[in-house]
């Protein structure tokens, strides 16, 4: 139990055997390295993982915790592209998602590589504390010796409640990094996704690449706090699509964001960008009390980032306390 836990496996490594059609109805408890079907895996390649479900509710004493999988790790190309499902409550520490806890995928030899993920669908409620999602916890694409990881994450959805006690919740992901800036993600998410910062209906925090073509309707985004940076600056990253993004591309917010509590950084479709956006929309209010840097489509923009055929058709609004006297 203090190792690595699974509903059916615990762990698997650079096998290239058919994994497809597996099912779990328990309830699975682990510390780390917890998942509904498989704790942990250890491979690249085209993997022939396919209609893995998980109906139990999944709990981990501390990180690494998903609904299908807890922890994947691989080292060049990687396709992931079948139906996992996640119906069970997911709870967790640090790297808690609806089907996969933590994804990564380090450069280990010279060459440029893809990494393609489809098709992942979570309805559980998942909470944790840290790196919080819908379907990633925590997902990355990165560069080990000059080459790059192109990450194409295509077809996830959400209806859960996501919920992170401290940072970085998202509807599809709480945290993506894409060291390769072609790479790109889509998602459609709903449900009530909270955090006392950088929450977001899809990504609480995305760096590089493109969120492109996602859908948040009927979600609802709370970021109940601020975070105070080396400068004493007040921060709260909050949208509603990420808390931070790179480009933003058809991506049309409808929903309504309020966030009281005074930092900076609150938008329609993000907190901040340091992307261009491309035919984006926001249709939601946007009502912050005591912040700086508040707007229909971003409350920040970094670098003087394009936007192209973007409106803002709701009310964006700054509003001020007024001391009792």
């Amino acid at each position: 139990e203090t190792g690595t836990t699974g509903g059916i496996v615990g762990h698997i490594s650079n096998t290239d055997g058919l994994i497809r059609d597996c099912e779990n109805r328990g309830t699975v408890h682990g510390v780390y390295r917890v998942g509904g079907v498989i704790g942990s895996v250890n491979m690249n390649g085209t993997r022939a993982f396919n209609n893995l479900v998980n109906h139990g509710a999944v709990t981990g004493a501390a990180d690494y915790i998903g609904g299908v999988i807890g922890l994947w790790s691989a080292g060049g190309n990687l396709a992931i592209e079948a139906v996992m499902r996640n119906e069970g409550a997911v709870t967790g520490v640090n790297y808690v998602g609806g089907v996969f806890g933590r994804l990564y995928n380090t450069l280990g030899a010279n060459n440029n590589y893809t990494m393609k993920l489809r098709n992942y669908t979570n309805s559980g409620t998942i909470y944790g504390e840290h790196c919080v999602g819908g379907v990633f916890g925590w997902l990355k694409a990165d560069n080990t010796y000059g080459y790059s990881i192109t990450m194409q994450v295509s077809e996830m959805k959400n209806t859960g409640n996501v919920t992170a006690k401290i940072d970085e919740a998202g509807g599809i992901a709480g945290y993506v990094f894409a060291e390769n800036t072609n790479s790109t993600l889509s998602g459609v998410s709903s449900g009530v996704i909270t955090a006392e910062t950088e929450v977001g209906g899809i990504v609480g925090w995305y760096d590089n690449g493109t969120l492109t073509d996602c859908s948040n309707s009927g979600t609802t985004v709370v970021a109940t706090k601020y975070s105070t940076d080396s400068n004493g600056v007040k921060y709260a990253y909050v949208g509603g699509f990420a808390g931070h993004a790179p480009k933003v591309v058809n991506c049309h917010n409808a929903v309504n964001i309020t966030y009281t509590a005074g930092g900076r950084y609150v938008g329609g479709i993000a907190g901040r960008s340091d992307g261009e956006f491309v035919n984006c929309s926001n249709t939601g209010s946007v009502t912050a009390v005591d912040s700086e840097w508040v707007g229909g489509l971003a409350g920040y923009v970094y670098s003087g980032g394009n936007r192209t055929i973007c409106s803002n058709l709701k009310t964006s609004t700054y509003v001020r306390r007024t001391p009792c006297a």
